[in-house]
């Protein structure tokens, strides 16, 4: 198999590229808020966001033939890519987005994070993974962390129902990732052309269901954000990470997704943590990077073509 050897700039261009999608999937929060301010239900942000994205990847498909042979290539896999839709859009976004309409932006991000053990523990039963001391131990750390999170915010009216969202919607995600992994489909954009437009057929129903299809204009513009700089830029630029550094490495800079959600909340909406909340969020915090660190070495080699290689 050919393969990528980092070079020291190679190195640091992948860096960058990883930050970036951290940060680009780090505004969801505040974007959302911001929608909701101009009068959007959660349901009808969960909705237009995955149809934007679709329109917008329907749009680059009609100009590049690579997304269209990996569209009609899947097909063959429809039931697979329909779980993965139910899993990684469907159950992520309705639940992130009602749990963003809730509580605030620093708990929900932590939390959506943390049913991310899920993914270790199934690896370990389904794909013979080996878990390590260090590992154990990081997945312990992390549930005291959410003891500790939520006694700092328990105050908070909001907390519970917030924090039973957000962990719907991160279990959501980890169940995609496992079942991404356990596939091995390919990970282009022709995979998320697909799930855009299955998840995005199943978000249509609980906005339709529950009368809240209507977009006010004003939401608009970011909602577009919504659907083109966290979903398509965050892809974009982890995949170009990939070709570039290990997996592993990606991994645990995107692991820092929550932190950086945590500093856009407290200079857009003036949103932050308790002192005893952020004590259980930097264990939280240190428990994901030693849980996503199994593949960090820098002399860890990668497939040449990104379509090939794992995003994490």
């Amino acid at each position: 198999m050919t393969t990528v050897r980092y070079g020291k700039m190679f190195y640091v261009i992948g860096f960058v590229f990883a930050l970036t999608a951290a940060t680009l999937n780090a505004s969801i929060g505040v974007l959302n808020k911001f929608a909701f301010s101009f009068g959007a239900s959660f349901a009808s942000v969960a909705f237009y966001k995955t149809l934007i994205g679709f329109c917008v990847l329907s749009a680059l498909a009609l100009i590049a033939p690579k997304i269209r042979k990996d569209i009609w290539a899947l097909r063959k896999s429809f039931w697979k890519v329909f779980l993965l839709a139910l899993l990684g859009v469907f159950t992520l976004y309705f639940f992130e987005t009602w749990a963003f309409s809730i509580a605030d932006v620093p708990m929900t991000a932590f939390m959506i994070y943390v049913p991310g053990i899920v993914t270790v523990i199934l690896g370990v039963l389904v794909l013979n993974e080996r878990l390590s001391l260090a590992r154990g131990f990081a997945l312990l750390f992390c549930m005291v962390g959410v003891a500790i999170m939520l006694l700092g915010k328990s105050e908070d009216p909001t907390v519970g129902i917030g924090t039973s969202l957000a962990l719907l919607g991160g279990l959501g995600y980890a169940l995609f990732i496992f079942f991404s992994r356990y596939f091995s489909l390919s990970n282009g954009l022709g995979l998320v052309w697909w799930l855009f437009m299955l998840g995005g057929l199943m978000l249509l129903g609980p906005a339709w269901y529950s009368d809240k299809l209507y977009l006010p204009i004003d939401a608009l513009p970011a909602v577009s954000a919504l659907a083109i700089f966290p979903t398509i830029g965050g892809f974009y630029f982890t995949l170009q990470a990939t070709k570039r550094v290990p997996a592993g490495v990606v991994q645990i800079i995107e692991t820092c997704d929550p932190l950086i959600a945590s500093l856009f909340a407290y200079i857009f909406l003036g949103e932050h943590l308790t002192l005893l909340s952020t004590v259980g969020a930097a264990m939280i915090l240190t428990s994901l990077i030693i849980l996503s660190s199994g593949g960090s070495n820098k002399n860890e080699t990668l497939p040449a073509q990104a379509s090939g290689s794992s995003t994490g």
